[in-house]
């Protein structure tokens, strides 16, 4: 059988070591990596462009012209699956998936072991595993992972369980999709859509999302709010993460609810670990980042700590909490998704 090619596509607007990384990493499994920057000025796009392996697109003008666009798509949403559906037209693999830079593909058994048994499906459905924190742990890609819990949500996590529903992940529960090159069918983030509904899918069976929802609780709390200032055009979660955020909104210092909650959604005490492992929803996977980015781009700096990270966010964090506190009447009386 000739080679096969697969590849990862990312629209990304990240600071440099979580986009380094997510780029290294997939390198590491044998990809090939397109990195749509959303931001065309952004200087991490020259830093990526000299590795091997990895194609770089600026998203400026021209680009949203070419893919049928008079702007820039104002949500995320549409700006990625733009992306996704141009890269899946042009052939840039075989097999391709959209992830978010935060987002990082992992295959114990290789990414063909679960592509070659899709048999007459029309994509393989990766689901993902979120990043959870014992007290103690630090650094950017620490942690072990859970994933979902189907009932008893309660019995694991307490008061928080309302802000888990319906299955015990803050961020997403749904498999995002997997598709062979020159598809026909419609790709959105987390489905494939044909004229008459849903396209047929295979679930993988060994290939998950490991989903970094928050390196640190400054990127966490960053990505909330942004989410916050926007939800007067669009809402784009489900009821029970949009309550977490309506709590964070409310609060008398939204900087510091916004921090308070990522501590509380993400830094696991040793019982609800213990509960989650008893359950068969807490997993450990070897990830060795440092090792990944030292191959791949030896000649760049890289900050695993996330020390780097938190200084570059840390006015925007300021600047969003400043802002969600001037609009908290008008962002409030937004009705909550139903």
């Amino acid at each position: 059988m000739p080679d096969r090619r697969w590849g990862v596509v990312a629209t990304v607007r990240e600071p440099i070591d979580l986009v380094l990384a997510f780029a290294c990493h997939h390198l590491d499994m044998g990809a090939e990596v397109t990195l749509f920057f959303d931001d065309p000025d952004d200087p991490a796009a020259a830093v990526l462009d000299g590795l091997d392996g990895v194609r770089v697109i600026r998203c400026d003008a021209a680009h949203w012209a070419a893919l049928g666009w008079d702007r820039q798509p104002d949500i995320q949403t549409p700006r990625q699956n733009t992306n996704f559906r141009w890269a899946v037209a042009q052939g840039l693999a075989d097999w391709l998936i959209h992830l978010d830079a935060d987002e990082f593909l992992w295959a114990p058994e290789g990414v063909w072991h679960d592509v070659d048994a899709v048999g007459d499906a029309d994509w393989l459905a990766v689901p993902p595993w979120e990043r959870v924190l014992a007290l103690g742990d630090t650094g950017l890609f620490a942690g072990a992972f859970r994933s979902t819990v189907e009932g008893g949500l309660a019995d694991v996590y307490g008061d928080d369980a309302r802000f888990l529903e319906p299955k015990g992940m803050a961020g997403y529960a749904s498999a995002k999709p997997m598709v062979p090159a020159y598809m026909p069918h419609h790709v959105v983030t987390h489905r494939v859509m044909g004229p008459d509904g849903p396209r047929p899918r295979r679930r993988a069976e060994k290939m998950r999302i490991l989903h970094f929802e928050g390196l640190t609780p400054t990127h966490w709390a960053v990505k909330q709010l942004r989410y916050a200032v926007q939800s007067e055009r669009r809402i784009l979660m489900r009821p029970a993460r949009y309550a977490a955020l309506r709590e964070i909104i409310a609060a008398q210092d939204v900087r510091a609810a916004a921090l308070e909650r990522f501590d509380r959604t993400y830094r696991l005490s040793a019982d609800t670990l213990a509960t989650l492992s008893a359950r068969g929803a807490l997993h450990s996977v070897p990830f060795d980042i440092e090792g990944t980015v030292a191959r791949h781009a030896p000649q760049v700096e890289f900050d695993a700590t996330g020390a780097r990270l938190d200084h570059a966010l840390a006015p925007h964090l300021d600047e969003l909490a400043a802002e969600v506190a001037a609009r908290r009447g008008a962002l409030l009386a937004v009705p909550a998704p139903g």
